[in-house]
């Protein structure tokens, strides 16, 4: 009777074990090779719909812009992804900027007279584990899209050329309030018309210039704008050295009517 009990003792410890180190094996298994794929599409997911806002704070920009009215425009702005349910894991925190005078716009023309504006950006930088890093930037009207070195633009900025010369409305981003903030949650953007300074001419515009932290972006725009069968200018005009962008209509300068126009942008947390 002793010797049964103790094979049977000996037999619930052996199926302990061998269960414990099953349910191990399936949880180190699932930690290995399924958690990171979830968590790498929970993050794919939220730079989906941080594009998008970014996508809503053009626009909403582009409006105050044109209709020139002091009313505030509120855009979400979300930082983190959330946790995967059950596992637990998965909360990423992200980093929004608000920078004054990052990005300078020089105009030169053929009389030796030069316009320089240094305008602001508004920034978001993610802080992914699994999926690839993205910065989605709003500057001088352009929606732009950085990964590592390469940037596009996803939204361009308000600059038209034609047989008739050149239109480019310089938007200026300030802000009275916070700068930088890190997290997890949903924020609030506040936009608002705060300044323009109307529409005027500058006559024989010989070049243009971009200095930037995203050369790539504003080169592809230029190039693929100039390079257009609806204008008379060339893709070749258009040239990069270091973080400027340079466009150089100097043997055909043109007439640009440019407007200035600085929007007001502050931050406050959604609760």
């Amino acid at each position: 009777m002793g010797c049964g009990r103790v094979d049977k003792a000996v037999v619930g410890i052996v199926v302990a074990v061998l269960l414990l180190g099953l349910i191990v094996a399936v949880m180190t298994m699932i930690n290995l090779t399924y958690v990171p794929k979830w968590l790498k599409e929970v993050e794919a997911s939220h730079m989906r719909e941080v594009q998008n806002q970014f996508a809503n704070l053009k626009y909403a920009i582009d409006m105050l812009v044109l209709v020139r009215q002091h009313t505030a425009v509120s855009v979400p702005i979300s930082l983190g992804a959330s946790n995967v349910p059950i596992i637990g894991k998965g909360r990423t925190y992200d980093t929004l900027e608000i920078g004054e005078k990052e990005c300078t716009i020089i105009i030169e023309n053929s009389s030796g007279n030069k316009w320089t504006y240094k305008v602001g950006r508004v920034r978001f930088l993610s802080r992914n584990s699994y999926f690839i890093n993205q910065e989605f930037v709003y500057e001088c009207g352009a929606f732009i899209l950085n990964q590592s070195v390469n940037s596009t633009i996803l939204g361009k900025p308000i600059f038209t050329a034609s047989y008739d010369g050149l239109s480019f409305t310089i938007i200026n981003i300030t802000t009275p309030g916070v700068h930088s903030l890190s997290g997890h949650g949903t924020y609030s953007l506040w936009v608002e018309f705060k300044n323009s300074q109307g529409v005027f001419t500058i006559d024989n515009v010989t070049y243009i210039t971009v200095i930037s932290d995203y050369p790539n972006a504003w080169e592809t725009f230029f190039k693929n704008l100039f390079g257009r069968s609806d204008n008379p200018y060339t893709a070749d005009m258009v040239s990069r050295e270091g973080n400027k962008v340079k466009v150089d209509i100097s043997n055909m300068p043109s007439p640009l009517s440019l407007r200035y126009v600085e929007i007001l942008v502050d931050v406050s947390l959604i609760r």
